[in-house]
């Protein structure tokens, strides 16, 4: 009878501590940023790549250096 008392007291000073921290909101929900990011494509893999970060060529638009570079000689 004694270790269910003790219980009941741990198990209720546990819900009383729970109930008083603040909700924290989920790590994994994505953030909005306002308006969706302009994708291309990449002129020589075709990998889809937000227009901010492409590297522009005389031919399109790449998504790194190298493929800039095989695409245009």
């Amino acid at each position: 009878m004694r270790y269910l008392l003790i219980f009941a007291v741990i198990a209720l000073l546990a819900w009383r501590w729970r109930a008083s921290r603040p909700e924290r909101k989920s790590a994994s929900a994505p953030k909005q940023n306002g308006q969706p990011m302009a994708m291309i494509p990449c002129h020589q893999c075709g990998v889809h790549l937000p227009a901010q970060d492409a590297v522009e060529g005389k031919l399109g638009s790449y998504c790194c250096q190298d493929h800039r570079r095989q695409a245009e000689p």
